[in-house]
Formats: structure tokens, sequence, C-alpha cells
């Protein structure tokens, strides 16, 4: 028996578009006879959930009956300006890949705007981070090798005036914490020309085909869709 194309034979496949359309929109498309069974099914009888899927596949029917997926919104929050999604850039966020490599999303809002949020950039950190890793006595050469480490700070890599501005600012760094005139001077000069801090929000339409593909966060590995 060939799988049917969009649910396969997975009763864990089942039971996520179950879950997904619910027992009250079957019922309004007029096939109150697999009320029951769905309910079942939804509660976690087996037996119930395989009588569907024999039902669903082609040739069977409950497929005739049944509305098609719904599409789904998600959204990812990033501190990358992206025009579509490029999986060659996995890792480049936050990086945690706690679940496995791959493009992580989120269903509610407020959880991607989290992500946001934790993961803007300032390139203000950056040049911190610099003036910190420079040994004593720096030179321009150790500014432009420390540069060569931030990519974000790639265009002013061939900028002798930023590069200058960082060297005087950590000359003028003093160890207990206070700075020269002339350090703070430059402090304040690469603050009036660097962007401001960039995060970004995505809300992305997810494909109904790509839906059955992804991991649920908040199920067991068990109740995972087999692909």
């Amino acid at each position: 028996m060939n799988d049917h194309p969009i649910y396969g034979q997975s009763y864990a496949g089942l039971m996520d578009y179950l879950k997904r359309v619910g027992s009250g929109q079957i019922a309004k498309e007029g096939i109150n006879r697999y009320t029951g069974l769905m309910d079942r099914a939804i509660a976690g009888d087996p037996q119930a959930g395989q009588e569907l899927v024999a039902e669903m596949m082609p040739g069977g029917g409950f497929l005739a009956h049944l509305p098609m997926p719904v599409g789904m919104t998600v959204f990812h929050g990033s501190p990358h300006k992206w025009s579509k999604v490029d999986l060659s850039k996995v890792g480049t966020g936050e990086g945690a890949q706690a679940y496995g490599h791959g493009f992580y999303a989120a269903e509610k809002k407020g959880t991607a705007e989290s992500y946001q949020e934790a993961l803007a950039h300032d390139m203000r950190d950056d040049v911190n981070t610099i003036i910190q890793r420079l040994p004593d006595n720096p030179t321009i050469d150790d500014v432009y090798f420390e540069m060569k480490n931030k990519p974000l700070l790639a265009e002013y890599q061939n900028d002798s005036g930023f590069k200058s501005d960082i060297l005087t600012a950590a000359r003028g760094s003093k160890p207990d914490g206070t700075v020269t005139s002339e350090a703070m001077s430059a402090y304040k000069k690469m603050d009036s020309y660097l962007p401001a801090r960039e995060s970004h929000l995505y809300e992305l339409d997810l494909p109904d085909e790509q839906i059955a593909k992804m991991l649920d966060w908040d199920a067991p590995l068990s109740e995972q869709l087999r692909t």
C-alpha cells in the first residue's frame, strides 16, 4: 500500500493532523459518523487511530471528506537581516542547536521576540572587546589583527580613521577604569557613526507540506512525527 501523499501511514502524523483540525471542524464537514472515532484517536486510542489511518489511505472513504491541512504562521528572532531562510547559516544566531541541526521557529510571537532581544548585536561591543584584547602599547597592526575576528566590522577594516580611533581609545583607557579626554573623544566619535543595535523579527508562512516535518518543542520524542 502506498503512503498517502500528505499523511503517510504514520499514526503520529495522523495525530498531529487531528489535533490541528479538531473534531468540531470535521463534524461541520458532514461526517459525524467519524467524530466519535476521531475523539478516541485524539485521546490516544491506538486502535481508533489505526482505523482512521486505514480510511485515509488512497481509496479510503475518510480522505474525501477531510479539509486540507491548514497553514501555520511562525516567528523567528535574529541578529541578522535576510530575505529567505538559508540553512548554510545555521549556527550563526544563538548557535545552541539544542534539538539538532536545523532552522528554529516559534508559534508564539513573544518567544521569537525574546530571541530577537537576546541576540541583538551592537558593534560597540565588538569595539570594546578589541580594546580589551589589545596588548600593552598597541599598534595599528594590532588593531587590524583583532578586527579580522569581528565579521560585523569588516567594512571598517581598511578605514584608517576608525582604526586610529580604536587605538586612541585603547591607549587612553586605564586599568582603573578612567579614560583620558582624547580617549573619550575617540569613543564619542565612533559612537556617532556606528549603526544602532541590530536585531530582526521575521514572520514566516510555513508551507502546509513542511508542517509535518517540524519537531514539536512541547512534545516528547516518542510523539514526534517520523518523516
